[in-house]
């Protein structure tokens, strides 16, 4: 599904503005500050609801207004995106008014942008990111696992912050063990992927660079990847006092990385960006 055209009111730098698109390859030019990034901006927010700049929605309001628009049509299907300064959003797809985008309303999107290409020398959490983006665009179970992962773990993060040695050991088991069940979700989710892009990875880059290469994703973890369930609960038990000492969860799904390899040799280690 293509987008064929877009409107703006409000958005941005935009007060209205209309653009159209071909089949193929689009390219978007123009002097800084003239509005590039804020179009691509709202083209992934009518692709999934949410943009990657900020999380306010007074940001993407242009200044003094109160309230913006975002119209796309893609095909035979129409999309409107509505922001008031109140800081909600509503969502009309084909006529039909849903209170937030779920995982089957998404377009799949691939956004490139600068702050990418440190992608592979940066924390883990850019490493992180990228893969759960690409599982939540094309599995919504995996999207109400990392949701439930995520609460389970603010829920055990909370509880260790408390500083109450009492309260902690009479509860903490239940937590370990929800959150022992769904990182090990999450994580076979992320295996899965990662061995799916591993089958056409090195074929794929081998045609774009023009010769042949060996490039490899390896998923890396604290936790033995093969009986990682009941090796993650084990962690979580015995690594309790430092998790309270830091008051935060250490080890789990929101730890681990992914090591990119090219010819056996790690790419952190020295490609060229």
């Amino acid at each position: 599904m293509s987008l064929a055209s877009i409107q703006l009111k409000n958005f941005r730098s935009y007060s209205d503005a209309s653009f159209t698109f071909h089949e193929g390859v689009n390219v978007i030019t123009g002097p800084n500050a003239s509005g590039k990034t804020n179009l691509l901006e709202a083209i992934l927010l009518l692709c999934s609801g949410k943009t990657y700049r900020s999380t306010d929605v007074n940001d993407l309001i242009n200044k003094d207004k109160p309230w913006a628009r975002v119209d796309g049509v893609f095909g035979e299907s129409q999309r409107t995106i509505k922001l008031t300064d109140d800081g909600k959003k509503k969502f009309i797809i084909d006529d039909k008014e849903i209170i937030r985008m779920q995982p089957k309303h998404n377009i799949p999107t691939v956004l490139f942008e600068p702050s990418q290409l440190q992608l592979l020398t940066y924390s883990p959490d850019m490493r992180r990111s990228l893969l759960d983006d690409v599982l939540s665009q094309i599995n919504p179970e995996f999207v109400m696992v990392k949701k439930k992962y995520t609460q389970a773990l603010r829920q055990r993060n909370s509880l260790l912050k408390t500083n109450n040695i009492g309260l902690i050991q009479s509860q903490i088991f239940a937590w370990n063990i929800r959150l022992s069940e769904l990182a090990s979700q999450y994580v076979q989710h992320r295996l899965e992927i990662i061995e799916r892009i591993n089958k056409t990875l090195s074929e794929d880059y081998s045609e774009i660079a023009g010769s042949q290469h060996n490039v490899y994703i390896q998923y890396s973890s604290a936790i033995d990847l093969d009986t990682y369930a009941s090796a993650i609960l084990h962690s979580l038990d015995t690594s309790l006092d430092k998790d309270i000492a830091r008051g935060f969860t250490g080890t789990g799904p929101h730890r681990d990385d992914i090591i990119i390899s090219i010819n056996n040799k790690p790419l952190k280690a020295g490609a060229s960006r």
